[in-house]
């Protein structure tokens, strides 16, 4: 399974919005994957789904429906359902405390970027995520269980 199903992934929306002089934010990697384990956090899986990129959230759907009997039409589905797989399966008192994270850190190389994180849920396992630039904003692209979208 993805880190995608299973972080489904926070990737505060980095993708834009202004800062406090009304000037558009600079995206970044990092603030991308930040917003995505936040809109986790808040179980605001269509806030998640908007840091992934097309392919990625198409590939996310795909492989779910591949994996598990219970069949998902859209991102924000797939992410919820898993999130409550992992919930079944996690220590974690409660859904917030299982995208809490530590660690982050990009490496940038043009529009691309490589992201690792550690979830303190999973303190023995570092995620890498992959991520692109689209239209200007940094997008999740992939993963490190094998699942990246073709650009």
């Amino acid at each position: 399974m993805t880190a995608a199903l299973l972080l489904p992934a926070a990737l505060l929306l980095g993708c834009g919005g202004e800062d406090g002089g009304g000037q558009k934010a600079e995206s970044s990697p990092k603030a991308t994957m930040a917003a995505y384990f936040d809109a986790l956090a808040d179980a605001d899986y269509a806030l998640a789904c908007k840091q992934l990129t097309d392919e990625y959230r198409a590939g996310t759907i795909e492989e779910w429906n591949s994996l598990m009997d219970e069949k998902t039409t859209t991102c924000e589905e797939t992410l919820a359902a898993s999130v409550d797989m992992v919930k079944a399966f996690s220590d974690a008192e409660d859904g917030k405390a299982l995208w809490r994270y530590e660690g982050l850190n990009a490496v940038v190389d043009g529009d691309s970027a490589m992201a690792t994180v550690q979830l303190t849920a999973f303190q023995d396992e570092d995620s890498t995520y992959f991520l692109q630039k689209v239209d200007g904003a940094w997008l999740v692209s992939g993963d490190d269980d094998g699942s990246e979208s073709a650009e």
